[in-house]
């Protein structure tokens, strides 16, 4: 009988065994799959919270360009618009020469 019982604490060991294994196979890919799950929805939120941060200070620069003539006049002339009325003068840089003229004789 003794036997017997070692062959059942056994069988029952080696059956908790692979019972064990069953459930590690199954549920290791799982966790695998839910840490990249996890690590996608933080860059996700990463990139929501900058398009919100993008989205606040263009609705500033709406909000200035809705009240503020001297912002609006900023912009026109940084993208190179003029007055009707203004003259423009543009100056050009004179060609740099790297030698001295040369003398020529008649």
């Amino acid at each position: 009988m003794n036997k017997w019982g070692t062959i059942y604490r056994s069988a029952w060991a080696l059956l908790i065994v692979l019972f064990v294994i069953g459930l590690v196979g199954i549920f290791l890919p799982k966790c695998h799959r839910l840490r990249q799950l996890q690590q996608r929805k933080a860059e996700l939120q990463a990139d929501n919270r900058k398009t919100e941060e993008l989205t606040r200070a263009l609705l500033s620069k709406q909000e200035r360009f809705s009240t503020d003539p001297a912002y609006i006049e900023r912009v026109a002339r940084e993208t190179g618009m003029v007055r009707p009325d203004e003259i423009i003068f543009q100056y050009t840089n004179p060609p740099s020469h790297s030698s001295p003229p040369q003398r020529t004789t008649p």
